[in-house]
């Protein structure tokens, strides 16, 4: 079968489209076909279409958003084809569409919005059209043909999203009329503080957007209060666009006055294109891409990287979310990290398989009980490694706090409302895969779980760590434990997470239940005006406030990827500290060191934690009566 490309209508181009979703106009005509709103509640995900197109000429295929808003609205006309007049039937994907469009992407045959095979509901559609609401693809049809017959499917690059699918099919054999933009959401960065839904106790800010910068990945905050941020546009499909490689950008706030007003490029290349993480410390950052992690270091001050110093290599998931992840430094002077199961291994600068403090080879494969993903810690220098937890899927970030505890979210096979968060205990199995044999959850096996969110995790396996907290369907990113004082108190000491899925921010508030924890859900943030948001990081800024870091997509990113042009930082800070002010403290000083010892933005933790070796024995006396001060906050005591 030739190739076949669908033509844009005149009426309105695709680039309108990706700003806006559409909806039919109301002088549209009558359809013949209407079907209810289709959700992932609906059986199979689908609908049968049969209509009598035998007095007609032509044939539109219409998908709404069924008057909800922009979604994860991705959408297949399965098994579309034409019964002739003789009885035999005409496969719609043989023939040329006269046009289409769509509110993501373009339509596609035999593929769907983001290019992949088309799946509903666990199943492969053996032909069809792949598509995203809202969406009009126009036929002229073939003398002879006497009715259409398709199925109105939900494809899971949209359900496995967990942000909400529903859509309506219809079928006209007239020209359905004009469209105009029916989303709520302008996706104008004036609009977008407007768009946003934020806990009733703190202020949001849009602290910069595009043009300054685009598709932040990850974040981190340097002592000085600015945010360097990992911008990727070469991802999976789009990877090679942008031929001089991604970007890893300083964005400040000179004034001020609460709004970054600079950008500067750190530095640029195809050695950064899809950094997953990034970790600032001093005048180095530390960033997590493709199979490597090396450090950035800024020699003379200038804010551009002068040299380049690997520390780990061919760890596998390269161009893949299920790979190595973001650093942070922890209350011990040493880095915490992960990699979801698509790592495969750590190995040193020079491509040596790395053997941890216990003797054990830092490999997943062939390495049970240590497989999947995997939790690390090490020296600052990558030395002495050692293997903290293992059988994770897709853990996107570990978090520390001042008491060395760690906290983290893992992503479940996409479509299974298991999206979890775990306190992790040091050594722990976290059931992604049975510990002994390596079998998958749906495996059949004793004491199978009845809850499929239980089941997935192997909750029933002798040794298996509980998870503290199940958020449903998701696609769970960024973490940081908030340690300071300018929000409200129901915040403090606890972790703060992004979930790009069903675009909210939330705070995880926490409390011991035996020997660990469980937790309830106070939301940060959240895109309920525009599902756009994406927040893919947080970061806590040296006064305080949290600079959350929006990716800003029609879907969640990754797979399919649908804007490289946009993306957001938001501060959420209290009305008391619209303006930005960084603390100032004093290195050359023990009380200095001490202030920026207890600051809740690492990177001034890590300058305190370098300063204060330097004072030797005179520095005792302080640290002694900061920790005995039992009016101290415990964090600082810690």
């Amino acid at each position: 079968m030739k190739s076949l490309r669908p033509l844009r209508l005149p009426l309105i181009t695709l680039a309108t489209l990706a700003c806006g979703v559409l909806s039919l106009h109301s002088a549209a005509p009558k359809p013949l076909f209407q079907s209810k709103i289709i959700t992932a509640e609906t059986p199979n995900h689908s609908v049968d279409i049969d209509v009598d197109v035998s007095s007609a000429t032509k044939l539109f295929l219409v998908v709404t958003d069924g008057g909800n808003g922009f979604g994860a609205d991705w959408s297949d006309w399965a098994e579309p084809r034409l019964v002739m007049a003789d009885g035999s039937e005409k496969k719609l994907t043989e023939i040329e569409w006269k046009s289409a469009q769509a509110g993501y992407n373009e339509p596609r045959v035999n593929a769907n919005a983001g290019g992949q095979g088309l799946r509903s509901a666990g199943k492969e559609i053996a032909y069809g059209i792949g598509t995203h609401a809202n969406s009009v693809i126009e036929y002229v049809l073939p003398a002879g043909a006497k009715r259409f017959k398709a199925r109105g499917a939900l494809d899971e690059g949209g359900t496995k999203q967990g942000g909400g699918t529903s859509v309506e099919f219809r079928v006209y054999t007239e020209n359905p009329g004009s469209l105009k933009a029916s989303d709520p959401s302008t996706h104008d960065p004036a609009d977008a503080v407007e768009n946003l839904v934020a806990h009733p106790e703190v202020q949001v800010q849009l602290f910069a957007s595009e043009p300054l910068l685009m598709s932040p990945s990850s974040i981190d905050i340097d002592a000085r209060g600015r945010v360097w941020a990992c911008e990727v546009v070469n991802y999976r499909s789009h990877n090679g666009e942008r031929k001089e490689g991604d970007r890893i950008l300083i964005v400040e706030d000179t004034d001020h006055d609460g709004k970054a007003d600079k950008s500067t490029v750190f530095y640029q290349g195809n050695d950064v294109n899809s950094a997953h993480g990034i970790c600032v410390l001093g005048n180095k950052a530390l960033v997590s891409c493709g199979d490597e992690v090396f450090w950035l270091i800024d020699d003379n001050g200038d804010d551009k990287s002068d040299r380049k110093e690997v520390m780990f290599t061919k760890i596998g998931g390269a161009q893949h979310d299920h790979g190595i992840h973001a650093f942070h430094f922890g209350p011990d002077g040493r880095l915490y990290f992960n990699f979801g199961n698509s790592g495969k291994q750590l190995c040193d600068k020079n491509g040596e398989l790395i053997t941890d403090i216990h003797g054990v080879k830092c490999t997943n494969q062939n390495n049970r009980p240590y497989q999947q993903g995997i939790i690390f810690r090490c020296e600052l220098d990558g030395s002495k490694v050692e293997m903290l937890a293992w059988n994770f899927r897709n853990n996107w970030e570990v978090a520390v706090d001042s008491f060395g505890t760690l906290w983290q979210s893992d992503n479940d096979d996409d479509g299974n409302k298991g999206v979890r968060i775990n306190y992790v205990m040091e050594f722990g199995n976290y059931g992604y895969s049975d510990e002994m044999t390596g079998a998958g959850w749906q495996s059949s096996r004793l004491g199978l779980e009845a809850e499929i969110s239980q089941r997935h995790w192997h909750q029933n396996d002798p040794g298996v760590i509980p998870n503290m907290l199940i958020t449903g369907a998701g696609s769970p990113t960024g973490m940081q434990v908030y340690e300071g004082e300018l929000l409200p108190s129901i915040f403090h000491g606890q972790p703060i997470h992004c979930d790009a899925g069903p675009n909210v921010v939330r705070g995880y508030i926490t409390q011991p239940d035996g020997a660990g924890y469980k937790a309830e859900i106070v939301n940060v943030l959240e895109g309920t005006k525009d599902k756009w948001f994406r927040p893919s990081d947080v970061a806590v800024a040296p006064d305080g406030s949290l600079i959350i870091a929006d990716w800003y997509d029609p879907g969640v990113g990754g797979h399919g990827m649908g804007d490289m042009t946009r993306g957001r930082l938001f501060r959420v800070t209290t009305k008391a500290a619209e303006k930005y002010t960084v603390p100032s403290f004093k290195l050359d000083t023990v009380e200095g060191a001490i202030t920026a010892l207890k600051s809740p933005n690492e990177s001034q933790r890590y300058l305190a934690w370098e300063a204060l070796p330097k004072f030797g024995e005179k520095a005792e006396p302080a640290l002694k009566a900061l920790f005995e001060d039992k009016k101290a906050q415990p964090q600082h005591r810690a």
